[in-house]
């Protein structure tokens, strides 16, 4: 790809699901997951935080995506995936400055992203980003069963 492509940022729709899934199964691999990624989820993500899923699309086609969760105390950035086939052209990072954008304008004080720690590379990425390491911390999750919906 010799020319950067157009991107278009927007939010997240349900009929996005289908090629979000692939998005998130591509950069993630076995990182995704069936209940926490679920179209479920997702759509009562947005409807009980409508933009908190950004979407990066080229020529009508989705090619990236970024999660924010914001409690206006604190922000999470989290799913930040681009297509392999688009990276190395900034789409991470425009990706990252709407979703910073975001949470600032809502008024959190601090933003935290969640980096797998292999992955030296991005480690030095969001370092040169302003973004500091923390302690270790080890991150757990249990996923809730809810009869409820969503």
């Amino acid at each position: 790809m010799p020319n950067p492509p157009k991107v278009r940022l927007r939010n997240y729709k349900d009929s996005d699901y289908p090629e979000v899934r692939k998005t998130i199964i591509e950069c993630f691999g076995k990182g995704y997951s069936e209940e926490w990624d679920s179209r479920a989820n997702l759509k009562g993500k947005i409807r009980k935080s409508p933009g908190s899923i950004i979407i990066a699309e080229v020529d009508g086609r989705i090619i990236g995506n970024v999660f924010v969760i914001d409690d206006h105390w604190a922000g999470l950035i989290s799913r930040l995936a681009v297509r392999k086939k688009y990276r190395n052209h900034g789409i991470g990072l425009l990706l990252m400055r709407e979703a910073e954008r975001r949470l600032k304008r809502s008024g959190v004080k601090a933003l935290t992203i969640f980096v797998n720690d292999g992955k030296e590379d991005l480690k030095s990425y969001y370092k040169k980003d302003g973004w500091t390491p923390t302690s270790a911390y080890r991150c757990f999750y249990k996923i809730v069963k809810n009869k409820k919906a969503a």
